[in-house]
């Protein structure tokens, strides 16, 4: 009988390999990008359309290629990383496998222009593959360097091609890659281009100071408030760098932390975990923090060659690595200025996230807000009987539109009358809730159409909300807003929902919630609370907002009550009978 074990084709081995090395346009960039570096690069220009899917390009001025050297290139486990088994121990590049350039040729129309650097060479080369096929190949003008061209990714796999997300979302992942690679090699000036436009550029740091580049890359906001862990000493045996951002600057997820080890981007769960202990009591339940975290050990005590990615790496001894990012942490933590900050503001404690994130509250005015006692004496019975009262007069209680105002109390409230009880109601919160309400039954209408503005407002944004304004850009336009990336940390407000105030920090609010994973109806928040800011109501106006309100879902749950009813017969018992 035939033996059902055989040897795999030629095309389905380079196909196997390509789902491992190239899951998505953001790993191709990834290893050309690696492979410019090792070239010693000085300048790498990425240029992707519809995501890479269509379009990805890599160019460098590194040391180029021969003829020959091109060619072998393309062949699997092909590399001048190494040529020795004892040499994938040391390793200091961050490529060595030889498998990218053939893995990605293999699932796409791939094309690789390349000239050797120095005098004696005059013409470049350039060879083209389909699908894995060589194609044409010759000598071509070219300046010194690689470029590597990808088109049509996964245009012979469609298998694979349909597991792809949305242009939008591959060029994020893109601009996370080339984010994280720039700020890893200060020296080498990236730009990253999205359909001829410039989304990303970190220009070089001769200095090579990684401080400079992480600031650089972050935004001016956010750099002004990093604090450096200090220095290591040469001699540790594990080296840590560290810019941490304060606990009031955290996310709702750990996307924030960015992790490095021998300036190679890595995920690993030991390193994150050590980074949350060492904020540990500083952030609210669910926050994660922002931090860029470098970690240098010697070569023969990690090992690289553990994922087809080289997104891990595994230690020797990861127990003294994890506790030595934690205790460097915890010490630039204890240092940091942030408590200064928190001081002169007039707490010690750093502020928390609200619930809908754009809303910070301290943990006294949350206690106030849920009813729970932050005083002593009269306070105290205070907060306990308005909370009774309530809950005794729910089933009596007026409607809001049956309340009749009585007087405007400091400009903030409005107390009203009702059968058998008084109310207090709280104006800017009556007129988020209802601002809420329109702006959720015109976004469900389809009625928030972005307004072009006559003069396009320019906003300094982080490059990871610059990247998120592509990847929602979407959802901004259902919310009718529409952003134009004018730089790695710069977008332009040139629509604007039609009837509705807008502000530079109301666009930014409602991008920081999309990225943050919050829907487009929950975006509307920061759009809602604007309407709290007007002056104060007359009495007329305030009957017209009971009836507005009475109409929205004023009743879910929030952090701070809307309205306060205090039962007559409560007020009878307190003061006694007349």
């Amino acid at each position: 009988m035939a033996g059902r074990i055989r040897l795999l084709g030629p095309e389905l081995v380079n196909q196997i390999a390509a789902g491992e090395v190239v899951e998505r346009p953001a790993s191709a960039v990834k290893e050309l990008c690696d492979n410019a570096l090792d070239a010693g690069a000085r300048r790498v220009l990425v240029e992707i359309e519809a995501g890479g899917r269509r379009l990805l390009r890599v160019t460098d001025d590194g040391v180029g290629m021969s003829r020959e050297d091109a060619r072998l290139a393309l062949a699997r486990h092909a590399t001048s990383k190494l040529s020795r088994v004892e040499e994938l121990h040391t390793l200091t590049t961050l490529g060595f496998r030889g498998e990218a350039l053939p893995a990605i040729a293999a699932v796409s129309r791939f094309a690789l222009t390349t000239r050797e650097a120095g005098a004696d060479v005059v013409a470049g080369f350039r060879v083209e593959v389909e699908a894995g096929v060589e194609g044409e190949a010759r000598e071509i003008g070219a300046p010194p360097g690689t470029t590597v061209e990808v088109r049509d990714l996964y245009f012979n796999v469609p298998a694979r091609l349909k597991f792809l997300k949305s242009d939008a979302t591959e060029a994020a992942h893109v601009a996370d890659v080339v984010l994280r690679l720039a700020m890893a090699h200060p020296r080498v000036h990236f730009r990253l281009s999205q359909g001829g436009r410039v989304v990303l550029e970190a220009l070089p740091v001769e200095s090579g100071d990684l401080g400079e580049r992480v600031r650089a890359l972050l935004g001016p906001r956010l750099a002004a408030r990093l604090w450096e862990a200090p220095a290591p000493l040469p001699g540790d045996p594990v080296r840590v760098r560290a810019f941490l951002a304060p606990p009031d600057e955290a996310l709702a997820s750990a996307k924030g932390v960015l992790l490095f080890v021998g300036r190679r981007a890595v995920r690993d769960r030991g390193l994150l975990h050590a980074v949350t202990l060492a904020y540990q009591g500083l952030l609210a339940p669910g926050r994660h923090a922002q931090a860029v975290v470098f970690v240098e050990v010697e070569g023969a005590d990690v090992d690289v060659n553990v994922h087809p990615q080289k997104a891990e790496v595994r230690f020797a001894r990861p127990g003294d690595v994890y506790a030595a990012v934690r205790q460097t942490l915890v010490l630039a933590i204890a240092d940091a200025g942030w408590h200064e900050e928190a001081e002169a503001r007039g707490g010690g404690e750093p502020e928390e996230a609200g619930r809908d994130g754009w809303v910070r509250a301290s943990r006294a005015e949350c206690g106030a807000s849920t009813g729970t006692s932050t005083s002593t004496g009269g306070s105290t019975s205070t907060s306990t009987s308005t909370s009774t009262s309530t809950s005794t007069s729910t089933s009596t209680s007026t409607t809001l539109g049956e309340l009749e105002p009585l007087a405007i109390v400091e400009g903030a409230f409005v107390l009203a009358r009702g059968a058998g009880e008084l109310v207090l109601v709280d104006v800017a919160a009556a007129r988020v809730e209802v601002a809420r309400a329109e702006l959720e039954a015109a976004l469900t209408a389809g009625r928030l159409r972005p307004q072009r503005t006559l003069f396009a407002e320019e906003i300094a944004a982080d490059p990871a909300l610059v990247s998120a304004a592509v990847v929602h850009a979407a959802a901004l336009l259902s919310l009718g807003f529409e952003l134009a990336v004018r730089g790695p940390t710069r977008v332009a407000l040139v629509g604007t929902p039609s009837g509705v105030t807008v502000t530079a920090a109301s666009a930014l609010a409602v991008l920081t919630l999309l990225a943050q994973g919050a829907s487009a109806a929950d975006a509307l928040g920061p759009l809602a609370a604007q309407a709290g800011a007007r002056a104060a109501p007359t009495l007329a106006e305030a009957r017209t907002l009971f009836e507005a309100l009475e109409r929205t879902r004023w009743q879910r749950p929030r952090e701070r009550p809307l309205l306060v009813r205090v039962a007559l017969d409560e007020l009878t018992r307190r003061f006694g009978p007349r």
